[in-house]
């Protein structure tokens, strides 16, 4: 509730939590950020490889990536949708508790995948040895949370 008896709906109340911060930080951006460079012109790298072609040489790999991802993030919807239910129905949590303990485990886990998701598998694995890919761990958060 603001004053002069406005109320905001919950989905209002967020929008302005996100939004303000934002535009109390525009005039430092402002003042701190470069001007935009105009009449600059960006040009081609040199022995870079025409595009089109090498999308044209590599489109099973391709269709097969994005086909890829793009499923495993319907079934990650999928059960971002339904875990409340799920929890409700199983361990009679409520839906607003179930919500809030998914948000926190996505926020926490979330969040540490993307800082330490980078750099962790880059590291080598040990003396002598080349980098190599470390898997299955970030499905670990899933795991635990079923």
């Amino acid at each position: 509730m603001l004053g002069g008896g406005v109320t905001l709906a919950g989905w209002q109340q967020v929008f302005l939590l996100v939004g303000v911060p934002g535009l109390l930080l525009a005039p430092l951006a402002l003042r701190l950020l470069p001007e935009s460079r105009t009449g600059t012109v960006i040009s081609a790298i040199s022995g870079a490889p025409p595009l089109m072609p090498w999308l044209r040489a590599n489109r099973r790999f391709l269709i097969g990536h994005f086909l890829g991802f793009s499923l495993v993030t319907i079934v990650y919807n999928g059960f971002l949708t339904w875990e409340a239910e799920f929890l409700l129905r199983n361990f009679g949590m409520p839906k607003s508790t179930g919500g809030l303990l998914m948000g926190g485990i996505i926020l926490l886990f979330g969040t540490t995948g993307l800082l330490v998701g980078g750099p962790f598998p880059a590291r080598p694995r040990g003396p002598g040895r080349a980098p190599g890919a470390r898997t299955g761990w970030p499905s670990a958060r899933h795991r635990w949370a079923t």
